[in-house]
């Protein structure tokens, strides 16, 4: 992929290793997943701001389509 890159963009690009080490350098490891090395049990897509996004993206499609949606299920 480095040959693909300008050598700008590539000076901003970071491969994390598999300890994910350099991501917990940079992001309180409170906000990382477990699966990710950090300390937050909520699981992969069921945090509250995830699942707050899922419902606004269904209602906008339905918008768009002008479909009637129940959201009792979000």
């Amino acid at each position: 992929m480095s040959p693909l890159l300008d050598p700008r963009t590539r000076s901003k690009v970071s491969i994390s290793s598999k300890d994910r080490t350099e991501l917990l350098a940079f992001i309180d490891p409170a906000n990382v997943p477990l699966e990710y090395g950090g300390t937050d049990p909520t699981p992969i897509g069921q945090a509250p701001e995830e699942l707050d996004m899922v419902a606004y993206t269904v209602c906008i499609y339905a918008w768009k389509k002008k479909k009637k949606i129940s959201l009792v299920a979000w």
